[in-house]
């Protein structure tokens, strides 16, 4: 059975910043590693996902703030609790121009991704 890896370029222009998480380099250094140990992946493009898969997980009131709060340029700090009641304190998060549509793609990779073992294409 076929393992599927979804990634797309947009998920590398999502810029938070150095020294944050989620930074390009980071997802860089994981695609190449798994390119480089010759495992069995089927690469797909992460399709571009949707508004209402996002809110199968979060509340369309936070999806909204954080689409709103994307940059036309530069980047924009935002804080969770700024919409949503957060018990832990505060999540703060950068957002860039790309920051929306790698926000779909992650969706739309989710999405694809369990479709397809749903569906016994994939594991």
């Amino acid at each position: 059975m076929t393992t599927l890896c979804y990634h797309h370029a947009a998920c590398i222009a999502h810029d938070p910043g150095v020294g944050h998480s989620e930074r390009a380099a980071r997802l860089e250094a994981i695609v190449t590693a798994l390119q480089a140990a010759n495992l069995p992946l089927q690469w797909q493009e992460a399709p571009l996902g949707t508004h209402a898969m996002i809110e199968r997980a979060h509340d369309s009131t936070y999806v909204d703030f954080v689409f709103n709060a994307v940059p036309q340029s530069g980047q924009r700090v935002i804080e969770v609790n700024e919409v949503v009641s957060d018990d832990d304190g505060g999540e703060v998060t950068t957002l860039s121009p790309a920051s929306g549509d790698a926000l779909l793609r992650a969706a739309g990779a989710v999405t694809a991704a369990v479709d397809a073992v749903l569906a016994g294409a994939a594991r």
